[in-house]
C-alpha cells in the first residue's frame, strides 16, 4: 500500500520549508430534508464548507520574512500547493510523476503562534490557511495524483532562548509561546454560495505567554497587572556541526513588544515536580526579526 509524507508547501511566492505537520479540514456541514414530522432523512444536501489547512513549520526565519504578523499573506489567482511525497517500497521516495497534492488559487495564510520549550529540537510556527472560492459555488480545492516530485529544501533551525521584560532578563524561563492574535471572519453563504468567498481580519490581539521555574523572580510581578514598557523573546539559531551561532552574530530571531500590560496567569506545583508560574504579556504591536543578536550582545 502506498504511503505519503509531508513536503514543502507553496503559498503564492512563498515556500514553506521544514514542514513538520499538515492537516486539512473541510468543515463541511450538511442539511437533512424530512417529511412532515418524520424522524428519518428523506434527502441530504451539502450546506457549506469552510475549508482550512493547518501547517506547522520549523522555518521560522522564512515565515517571518514572508508572512506579515499583522495581516498574514493573501494569495489571489495564484498558486497554492500542498504536496506529499510518495514513499517507495524498500527505499525513500518514488521518482517521477507519482505524487499526490492538494491545490487552490485563492486564500489567506495566517501565522497563529510560535512556540518552544527547553530541550525542544526546534521552534515551531503554526499557521492557518483559509481557502476562498471565486463564486461561492465552485469548490476551490482540487486534488491530483501523478504529480512530479519536488525536492524539499532546508533553511535553518532555531531553538528556545531567553526573555527580557522592561529591559532586564527574567531568569528561569522554561517555555514561551508567541501568539499573533489575528482574528478573522470568513464569509460563507453570500449569494447562496456553499464555499467561502471573502475573508476579513477583524482584530489583532498579540500576546506572549511565558513559563518560569524560579519563584524568586515571581515576586517582581504583582498578582494582577503590571505595566510593560518593553519585552523581548529570543530564539537561538543553531550552528551546523556545533551548538548555537555566537550570541553577538546578528542571525538569531527576536520577537518584541514596545508597550502593553503584564498579567500573572497562574502559579503552582504538584508533589515533587518543579513548580511553575506563567506570565502573559499583552502587547499592541508584535514585531519580529531574524537578524538579531542575543540579549544585545
Amino acid at each position: 500500500m502506498p504511503a505519503d509524507v509531508v513536503n514543502d508547501v507553496t503559498w503564492g511566492g512563498l515556500t514553506l520549508k521544514q514542514c513538520v505537520g499538515l492537516d486539512y479540514n473541510s468543515n463541511a456541514q450538511v442539511v437533512r430534508g424530512r417529511t412532515s414530522g418524520g424522524p428519518a432523512s428523506s434527502a441530504i444536501y451539502g450546506l457549506s464548507a469552510d475549508q482550512r489547512k493547518t501547517i506547522r513549520s520549523a522555518d521560522i526565519a522564512g515565515i517571518i520574512a514572508g508572512v506579515s504578523l499583522q495581516a498574514g499573506l493573501d494569495v489571489t489567482a495564484g498558486s497554492i500547493v500542498v504536496p506529499f511525497h510518495k514513499r517507495s517500497q524498500g527505499g525513500v521516495y518514488q521518482s517521477g510523476s507519482a505524487h499526490w497534492q492538494m491545490s487552490a488559487a485563492n486564500g489567506l495564510l495566517i501565522p497563529t503562534e510560535f512556540s518552544a520549550s527547553k530541550n525542544d529540537e526546534a521552534v515551531i510556527c503554526s499557521l492557518e490557511a483559509m481557502i476562498r472560492s471565486t463564486d461561492g459555488k465552485t469548490n476551490p480545492v482540487t486534488e491530483s495524483t501523478g504529480n512530479a516530485a519536488t525536492v524539499a529544501a532546508f533553511n535553518a533551525q532555531y531553538a528556545f532562548g531567553p526573555v527580557t521584560i522592561n529591559g532586564a532578563q527574567v531568569p528561569g524561563c522554561v517555555g514561551w509561546t508567541v501568539r499573533t492574535g489575528i482574528v478573522v471572519s470568513v464569509n460563507v453563504g453570500r449569494d447562496g454560495g456553499i464555499y467561502a468567498t471573502h475573508i476579513f481580519i477583524d482584530e489583532q490581539n498579540p500576546e506572549i505567554e511565558l513559563q518560569f521555574e524560579d519563584f524568586d523572580e515571581s515576586e517582581n510581578f504583582t498578582t494582577a497587572f503590571d505595566e510593560m514598557t518593553a519585552a523581548e523573546v529570543f530564539a537561538y539559531k543553531r550552528d551546523p556541526g556545533g551548538t548555537y551561532v555566537a550570541d553577538n552574530v546578528a542571525e538569531h530571531v527576536k520577537f518584541s513588544f514596545t508597550d502593553g500590560i503584564i498579567t500573572k496567569d497562574s502559579l503552582g506545583g504538584q508533589n515533587r515536580d518543579t513548580g511553575q508560574y506563567t506570565l502573559k504579556l499583552h502587547g499592541q504591536t508584535l514585531a519580529a526579526t531574524a537578524t538579531s543578536t542575543i540579549l544585545g550582545a
